[in-house]
């Protein structure tokens, strides 16, 4: 009777024992899948971390082309503006130099025109002269 008591306690404890140790078993296995589905979840995210970094490179490699494309046109723009000044400083040396010219034009014309009237009443002069002699 001492023996089938000892030998109940005895497989109790076992049971007991076999209980917990399929509770930490559970335990774990729920703490492996816990890890395992953090571990997925993390992998998940590199991958889209990953591939975020990658389509922002290419961005900043555009970005930086869209800057030297600007930066390019930019000193096109002031290598014409500096142009256009030089032009416009030529033009207006140029148009002095018109307006010099057709001073110059407009006297010479007008001396012209003097030393014309002056031989015409030179010429007539000379005439009348003439037809005084010839009488």
């Amino acid at each position: 009777s001492m023996d089938m008591l000892s030998e109940i306690r005895r497989l109790r404890e076992e049971r007991d024992e076999s209980t917990r140790l399929n509770q930490q078993i559970t335990a774990y296995m729920e703490s492996l899948e816990e890890a395992e589905n953090a571990e997925e979840a993390l992998l998940k995210e590199n991958k889209l971390l990953r591939s975020e970094n990658i389509r922002l490179k290419e961005e900043n490699k555009n970005l930086k082309a869209d800057v030297e494309a600007t930066n390019a046109e930019l000193k096109m723009q002031q290598e014409a503006v500096r142009l256009l000044q030089e032009v416009t400083k030529s033009n207006q040396k140029l148009e002095a130099s018109l307006v010099s010219a057709k001073l110059e034009l407009d006297e010479s014309l007008s001396k012209k025109d003097q030393l014309q009237n002056q031989i015409f009443v030179l010429e007539k002069s000379n005439r009348e002269m003439r037809q005084k002699y010839a009488e």
